[in-house]
């Protein structure tokens, strides 16, 4: 009987028939019971297309410790920061550019969850410029490929 319940818990809550009935009324609910802003921040951010938000911690001998923000270059890399935590004293929402980030901090960011991952374990010195570099030539052409099909559906639509 158990197993039986808990079966049937588990098909539900993957039944998208379910979500969209069960979902408005959460909603309703926690907007009217609560003070809480509910917001479906997986869809608004996309993150089902291979995107994340994670958290990077600086290491002394990784890439970006000792470098600012825009120094860094992560947007070419198509990574945002979103905040970075100052040794676990101070949290900035995005922060200034000219921030210079230093072992102990961490950053939040949001990009390609293969992208961010990286980040972390990337090394310092010539290695560690060569995987951005790499990093900012695949951001590229991911831009590229996109460009296209949007013509293609462009091309298609008229």
């Amino acid at each position: 009987l158990l197993l039986g319940g808990l079966t049937l818990l588990v098909a539900a809550a993957q039944s998208g028939r379910i979500d969209r009935v069960l979902t408005p009324l959460l909603e309703r609910a926690l907007a009217r019971y609560t003070g809480l802003d509910v917001k479906d921040y997986y869809a608004l951010l996309h993150l089902e297309d291979d995107y994340t938000v994670g958290r990077v911690e600086v290491q002394g001998d990784s890439w970006m410790a000792g470098q600012t923000i825009q120094e860094l270059e992560l947007s070419k890399e198509g990574v945002l920061v979103l905040s970075l935590d100052v040794a676990g004293q101070v949290t900035e929402y995005a922060p200034h550019s000219q921030h210079e980030i230093r072992p102990g901090d961490s950053l939040i960011l949001y990009g390609k969850q293969q992208v961010v991952s990286k980040l972390g374990q990337r090394p310092a010195g010539s290695a560690g410029r060569q995987a951005h570099e790499r990093a900012c030539q695949e951001h590229e052409e991911r831009l590229q490929r996109q460009e296209a099909k949007e013509r293609v559906q462009a091309d298609d639509a008229t």
